[in-house]
């Protein structure tokens, strides 16, 4: 029995160290298959990097806004991933290329994959301006010119971080801003003082009217503009920007220069006073003070002109329309409609244009009382509503408890200029006042001057018993 004993003792001891041995040879290679897996799914979710870009000749306004086509471009390192493209909420299509034309804002989702994987998208948003809707912008345009004119001043310039000089030439219809020298070169073959008379031939920018762009011109329009050169290019400026040395250069580029040619920006015709000049006052019922409102339903524009030119004007983004004739001197004339701010641009055919704003509310303002305003008043209390004027803006409101004879100004200023609403509150004092029937009246004044119909609101002053 003992040595069966021994026997299954010596039995179960071999089972268990063949038992370790196993656990020993099989967990190491569990653990490495773990860690090959592990180590292989982290691979298939490495990212695929995707570069979003644009490609375009338009310009790019101070908006924000793209004055012609752009390309939108996306690309990846990787050979074998694909790349598509969904524009403005369409089906999505393969390719890493859209050409964007149309004016608005445009949106573009961009996802990359490789065989079963993709990327999260990514998005890019992109605006084309309606070049026929930017009222205040001109193009300018680089071209070739000459002029002869007097040297008004010389001023040093610093264009693109480079010293140098520039002197003012001015003629009757001309004033240029002519760089001299720059970093020790001679550019343009003159040395002038004050008071010389020169002529010179300029490469310069001539500035046209809104949204004219020379690259979609046709020969006509090229023509007229000036003999625009091949290599011009074109920048936008804000209306009324006057070209002086502190921007000389700015933007501009070789236009394959020819001797005594400089390098400037100018406005080309500059209107002198007595050549264009706006007439004032305007024909219309003015409000009398500083605000600039009149308050008839129709205003007549005038412009004088001495000298030999034909005017041109344009109303609020509309067509170009010849008004006069060419004479010695004459008044043109435009009749502008409708509330709001209208725009007209002057302009003359030797070059040269003045904006006129014009400011036109002839609707008056509401004043309301809110309903939940108490009717029985028992202590000092305070009543509420709103003064509404959607053009010119609420300038101020006025109150009269005793029938109209005399009223309390409340003015909208200094917390709310140009209110298209103001929110009030008129403080009505029962203990200034006698128990009985009072009729609480209200009006707005608009910064045109048009007064609202009255609004009434009726309460009763209960003096409380001692």
């Amino acid at each position: 029995m003992s040595n069966n004993r021994v026997s299954e003792g010596i039995i179960l001891a071999l089972l268990s160290v063949l038992v370790v041995l196993a656990t020993l040879w099989v967990a190491p290679h569990a653990s490495t298959a773990i860690v090959r897996s592990a180590v292989s799914s982290h691979r298939s979710e490495k990212n695929i990097p995707l570069l979003i870009s644009y490609r375009t000749d338009a310009r790019l306004t101070q908006d924000g806004f793209f004055t012609g086509a752009v390309t939108a471009v996306a690309e990846t390192p990787d050979p074998n991933a694909v790349i598509t493209s969904a524009l403005d909420g369409a089906p999505a299509v393969e390719g890493n290329q859209v050409l964007l034309t149309t004016p608005g804002w445009h949106s573009i989702q961009w996802q990359v994959c490789k065989g079963e994987h993709c990327e999260d998208p990514e998005f890019q948003a992109l605006k084309i301006a309606d070049m026929s809707v930017l009222p205040l912008r001109y193009n300018a345009h680089l071209r070739r010119w000459s002029f002869t004119g007097r040297v008004m001043d010389v001023q040093e310039v610093n264009p693109l971080g480079l010293k140098g000089h520039a002197a003012k030439v001015q003629s009757r219809h001309f004033a240029a801003w002519v760089l001299l020298d720059l970093d020790g070169v001679q550019v343009a073959r003159i040395t002038p003082a004050i008071g010389d008379l020169v002529g010179v031939s300029l490469a310069g920018a001539h500035v046209s009217e809104t949204g004219v762009d020379w690259r979609k011109c046709d020969d006509d329009s090229l023509r007229r503009l000036g003999n625009l050169v091949d290599t011009s290019e074109s920048v936008l400026l804000d209306s009324g920007q006057q070209i002086t040395p502190s921007n000389l250069l700015i933007g501009s580029t070789s236009v394959s220069p020819h001797r005594n040619d400089a390098l400037l920006w100018t406005l080309d015709v500059v209107p002198e006073p007595e050549n264009l000049i706006i007439g004032k006052p305007l024909d219309g019922d003015f409000n009398g003070n500083d605000d600039g409102w009149y308050r008839s339903e129709v205003v007549l524009a005038y412009i004088t002109v001495n000298g030999q030119a034909r005017m041109f004007s344009r109303l609020d983004d509309g067509d170009d329309l010849e008004t006069i004739p060419a004479k010695p001197s004459n008044t043109a004339m435009q009749a502008i409609i409708g509330d709001g701010e209208h725009q007209i641009v002057w302009s003359l055919d030797t070059g040269g244009s003045l904006l006129q704003r014009v400011f036109i509310d002839a609707t008056p303002p509401e004043i309301t009382f809110d309903a939940d305003n108490l009717s029985r008043l028992t202590e000092n209390t305070s009543l509420h509503g709103v003064a509404s004027d959607p053009y010119s803006g609420v300038r101020e409101v006025q109150f009269s408890l005793d029938g109209g004879k005399t009223w309390e100004i409340h003015p909208t200023l200094p917390n709310t200029p140009h209110a298209p609403k103001f929110y009030w509150e008129f403080a009505v004092h029962v203990d200034d006042l006698s128990e009985g029937e009072y009729v609480v009246r209200a009006r707005a004044l608009d910064y045109a001057g048009n007064m609202s119909p009255v609004a009434v609101w009726n309460v009763t002053v209960l003096k409380a018993v001692d």
